[in-house]
């Protein structure tokens, strides 16, 4: 079994012996998975390897939240090699149709960037619920097979969370599939009773890239909130194609509104929408304001 050295050997020290304090009088999984647990989303996330590799040594110490904080740490890490060697425990000691372990295998596969090992996990489940589906769509998009992601996402048999939309939207983005995005949108307004500003900056964000002008300004007028990724977008997004007035009047009522403060994006986007109209005293005015 590899040997995982602590970044904190004293802290990790004192907690493993606390742990083996606590083994001695009772091997029962529960305290020691809160261990676990603490360790993997601490600082040092390897010293949950060191205790999950101890845990092993004691077979009633460990049950299956115990391999789902060790996946965790191996994401953290990027450890592949213990995050395969966990994979196969998973499946010797028959553990691999947990769908909590199974969700937490093809999130590492997918950090690995291992997404043929991610579909294998995924296509295993027998009932893959909304964690699952989500994942492996935006698993697939990240790593870039955009089609693969939007085939998997329409034939999802369970109802999209935010997530999941906001992932699937992205990958319309990507591929400029604008036909699909509106109608995710328009599943979006039917089904959606809470507001989403992430899903509604995706959203715009597709309108955008797609050359959706007209789309993207009927959303972002009826937008129930908007922070600076909003505003940026419109702002980039009318000056990159030409539209170079009304990207300057989008920044101009942005700082008369006051609904977010701008950031350097989109300094750099009116000012590059300036520069396109020669519009030297305006560009001069930005600067000033911005340096003021």
């Amino acid at each position: 079994m590899p040997i995982i050295k602590s970044r904190s050997p004293t802290l990790t020290l004192k907690r493993l012996n606390q742990i083996h304090a606590r083994m001695l009088k009772s091997t029962t999984p529960y305290t020691l998975n809160l261990f676990l647990g603490s360790l993997t989303h601490s600082t040092n996330p390897q010293d949950a390897l060191i205790l999950y590799n101890q845990m092993l040594h004691h077979p009633s110490s460990h049950n299956h939240f115990t391999f789902t904080h060790a996946l965790k740490a191996c994401s953290s890490l990027c450890a592949l090699q213990k995050g395969l060697e966990i994979h196969a425990r998973v499946i010797k000691t028959g553990h691999f149709s947990d769908i909590f372990i199974q969700n937490c295998l093809i999130h590492f596969y997918v950090l690995e960037n291992h997404i043929v090992d991610a579909c294998r996990v995924f296509d295993a489940i027998l009932y893959p619920d909304i964690v699952s589906w989500t994942s492996i769509v935006s698993g697939l998009s990240k790593r870039g097979f955009e089609s693969e992601a939007i085939v998997k996402f329409l034939s999802m048999d369970v109802e999209p969370n935010a997530t999941t939309l906001v992932s699937v939207i992205s990958t319309c983005s990507s591929i400029r599939a604008v036909k699909l995005g509106k109608a995710i949108h328009g599943y979006c307004l039917k089904n959606l009773t809470e507001d989403n500003i992430i899903l509604d900056n995706a959203i715009l964000d597709l309108y955008v890239k797609c050359w959706s002008l007209r789309s993207a300004q009927y959303l972002f007028v009826r937008m129930p909130k908007r922070d600076v990724v909003s505003w940026t977008t419109m702002v980039g997004g009318f000056a990159h194609r030409g539209f170079c007035e009304e990207a300057v009047g989008i920044f101009q009522d942005m700082l008369q509104r006051r609904e977010a403060e701008h950031n350097e994006a989109t300094i750099v986007n009116v000012l590059s929408a300036c520069s396109s109209l020669c519009a030297l005293s305006l560009g001069r005015w930005v600067h000033g304001y911005v340096s003021t």
